[in-house]
């Protein structure tokens, strides 16, 4: 199940509980946008997968390399899970 997040809401709700995310490297950069395009091309990453699990991607991919921005990633992917299960708990019948 796909959740439309409306952006302007979300947004604000990270930036309540986040200020910044440390820059990453331009190789580290450039070698997580590599590897995102080649999990959508593989079919394993959808254009429209939650925001939750590019963030968890991120995560993964940078665990090693960037341990500031993982730290801020990982409070970021707490405020986008809790807002993505609010949103289907609204949802439901």
């Amino acid at each position: 199940m796909v959740v439309e997040v409306p952006a302007s809401t979300l947004h604000r709700r990270i930036h309540a509980e986040l200020s910044g995310i440390p820059i990453i490297r331009q190789s580290s950069a450039k070698s997580v946008l590599d590897e995102f395009g080649r999990l959508e091309r593989a079919g394993v990453l959808k254009p429209d997968a939650p925001l939750s699990k590019r963030i968890e991607l991120l995560i993964f991919m940078l665990e090693c390399v960037e341990p500031a921005t993982v730290k801020a990633l990982k409070k970021q992917l707490a405020v986008v899970t809790d807002y993505e299960m609010r949103e289907v708990y609204r949802k439901l019948p």
